[in-house]
């Protein structure tokens, strides 16, 4: 990418498009085998393609070579002249620890919120004062975003796949179709927009993409709104009435 920067965006596309490709096949695989042997079973599953990593590694695919003492000194004398980038890879170790720790031992949301605030207030001013101003300003667009990003992804998969029983007023959709289903269309209009960016989008500035991507997501997340609140059945209420009204009209 630095030697042909014009096809940074092609390689990107490239690359992220074989991931969700993959990505696709993995859901729907999981789904049936969630459904068929349960939820742990895709762990088991997953043991195998994580170990073969280890076969590489164990036979030196990786052309690393064994380090001297010299080398060894010469690494460690660029941590030294380069004790801000040190610093921040501390700090980021410091905060990743104490997040675990807390979230491990205190099982209290107000404690382990606070905390997480304290951590992400740390690394922002961090960044921000020992980065390049281009690179902070980036940086704390990004920390800022995903802090702001409440992940209710577990939440969500009891509110879809809990029985009648569970949860009366839920939809009472099954894990094969919550995992299956849903995760690849969820996948696929990924891909679908990898392909936009590739062909329309390349010659876009960042500000522009991160703009119109972030306003067109929350619209279209809106949507659960209306579903988590079961608005929908409301709506298909008002559908049917209207449609007896116009029948009895008639």
């Amino acid at each position: 990418m630095r030697q042909k920067p014009y096809v940074g965006p092609t390689l990107l596309s490239y690359v992220w498009f074989g991931l969700n490709l993959a990505g696709l096949f993995a859901t729907l695989f999981s789904g049936v085998v969630i459904a068929r042997s349960g939820p742990k079973a895709p762990f088991v599953v997953c043991i195998l393609p994580c170990a073969a990593v280890l076969l590489p590694v164990c036979m030196g695919f990786f052309e690393e070579k064994k380090q001297t003492s010299d080398d060894i000194a010469r690494i460690r004398q660029k941590f030294w002249e380069h004790g801000e980038t040190t610093l921040l890879c501390v700090l980021m170790l410091a905060g990743t620890v104490v997040l675990s720790f807390a979230g491990l031992v205190f099982q209290n949301v107000k404690i382990n919120a606070i905390l997480a605030v304290v951590v992400g207030a740390i690394m922002l001013v961090s960044y921000s004062l020992v980065l390049s101003p281009i690179i902070a300003k980036v940086n704390a667009f990004a920390l800022i975003q995903t802090s702001l990003a409440f992940s209710i992804g577990g939440a969500t998969f009891y509110f879809y796949t809990d029985t009648a029983k569970q949860f009366p007023e839920g939809p009472h959709f099954s894990p094969l179709f919550f995992n299956s289903v849903m995760g690849a269309f969820t996948i696929f209009f990924s891909l679908f927009g990898i392909w936009c960016y590739n062909y329309y989008m390349k010659g876009w500035k960042y500000r522009q993409l991160l703009m119109i991507a972030n306003v067109a997501y929350c619209v279209v997340s809106m949507l659960d709104v209306v579903f988590f609140l079961r608005l929908n059945k409301r709506m298909a209420s008002l559908t049917k009435c209207s449609c007896w009204a116009l029948q009895l009209l008639r």
